[in-house]
Parts: C-alpha cells; structure tokens; sequence
C-alpha cells in the first residue's frame, strides 16, 4: 500500500519515471524517546531501477491516513 500511495504521489507531481522503477519499503520506527512507536504506521518507501542499486526517489508515507508526509528525489 506504501509503495503505490507513494508512486501514485510522485507520477501526479510529474515525475513519471518513477512508474519504472521497483518500490521497496521500511515500517519506520523511533529507536529511542518515551514512546516506543509512532501514534501513526509511516513506511520509509524508496524507489530504485534494482534492488541493490541506490534510491532515485524517497518519501515517508503515513499508512494511517493514506498519506505522503515528505517526499524528495534523490
């Protein structure tokens, strides 16, 4: 779900290149703080043109409320 909330908010922005690449994505979780995780589920997604190959594009999407916190283009 992350990958193509993701994917789906990068190709509106434009950058089409991104319906190419293989997304991938991270539960992100905070390793330290009083609270052992976020009140909301965030993927750190990235897309690349193969697994071992380096990000092109990032973002973090909040699967609570379907939605891209912060995206950037590597």
């Amino acid at each position: 779900q992350a990958v193509t909330i993701a994917r789906a908010a990068f190709q509106s922005a434009g950058y089409l290149r991104v319906s190419v690449l293989e997304g991938f994505g991270i539960l992100a979780l905070p390793s330290e703080g009083p609270q052992a995780f976020f009140t909301h589920r965030v993927v750190y997604v990235s897309f690349h043109t193969h697994e071992d190959a380096p990000p092109e594009y990032v973002a973090w999407v909040d699967l609570t409320e379907r939605t891209v916190v912060e995206s950037w283009e590597e």
